[in-house]
């Protein structure tokens, strides 16, 4: 594919919400349950001419994204049908715990041929906010002591200060492109990686979401994890240049655990 068409035409990977569920859950447990998506769609559709491009070498630092909403639940069924009868594949997303379909992926598609799809959702514009209820307990202090035994686990960590100033869509696409962008660049030769993402792909994959307090606060903690050699990705927004999220590849949680006891959940 050349550039010129990409540029005219990009390869876009949309990601829709439930408005009903992120007014009430936690913020974390959202980002959570956004980049399983992302990375499910991608993962399931790795051998996708589009998917090897959109997350090439070359492209994989300037992956697209938009993020979407819906009312609840029938209308994320209604667009899920909608997609299939259109030939879009895409991943909905159930949270196994409460078998609850919180969101859906698309996996990367040209934009013109998707879009017709989503123009009557709104951006995810919501400012994040504490939640009341429907805290997800992979995002609490119990959860992150149940992950403590030799599951694998994906640590995400975002920042408080965009966290407090950024709309919540645009959060969970930081997010996905870390998550995605750790997952992508280790899928090859990674046991860890393979197994995380497979049997059944992966609604059953252990993520669990952190905060720093800001950018030296972030990089920081990418610093001490080259010293340590955790593999992770440092995502870099464009055009802003600066960095967001960082996303470890999958690893058995005690080897995440010492550098990561000192960070504060995102809750």
């Amino acid at each position: 594919m050349e550039s010129s068409a990409v540029t005219e035409d990009p390869a876009v990977q949309y990601l829709v919400l439930r408005r009903d569920l992120f007014d009430s859950s936690s913020l974390g447990s959202v980002l959570r349950q956004g980049s399983s998506a992302a990375v499910a769609a991608i993962w399931e559709n790795r051998d996708d001419p589009l998917t090897l491009f959109y997350c090439s070498p070359p492209n994989v630092d300037s992956m697209r994204k938009v993020t979407l909403e819906v009312k609840g639940e029938a209308q994320i069924l209604n667009l899920a049908e909608k997609l299939k009868n259109g030939g879009i594949i895409h991943k909905l997303w159930t949270e196994e715990s409460q078998k609850l379909l919180v969101c859906l992926a698309t996996r990367p598609y040209q934009k013109s041929l998707v879009s017709s799809f989503f123009k009557k959702l709104k951006l995810c514009n919501a400012v994040p906010r504490t939640p009341v209820a429907l805290i997800d307990s992979s995002c609490t202090d119990e959860g992150k002591q149940s992950t403590k035994a030799d599951k694998l686990v994906q640590h995400l960590v975002v920042r408080r200060d965009i966290m407090e100033t950024w709309p919540l869509g645009s959060i969970v696409t930081q997010a996905c492109h870390a998550s995605v962008a750790a997952i992508w660049e280790h899928k090859e030769e990674d046991h860890h990686t393979i197994h995380y993402c497979s049997s059944p792909i992966p609604d059953s994959t252990n993520k669990v979401i952190f905060e720093v307090n800001n950018e030296d606060e972030m990089i920081r903690l990418s610093d001490k994890l080259k010293e340590g050699a955790i593999a992770h990705k440092l995502w870099i927004e464009q055009p802003e240049n600066i960095p967001t999220c960082l996303a470890t590849k999958p690893y058995p949680e005690p080897l995440l655990s010492s550098s990561f006891n000192e960070i504060n959940l995102c809750k």
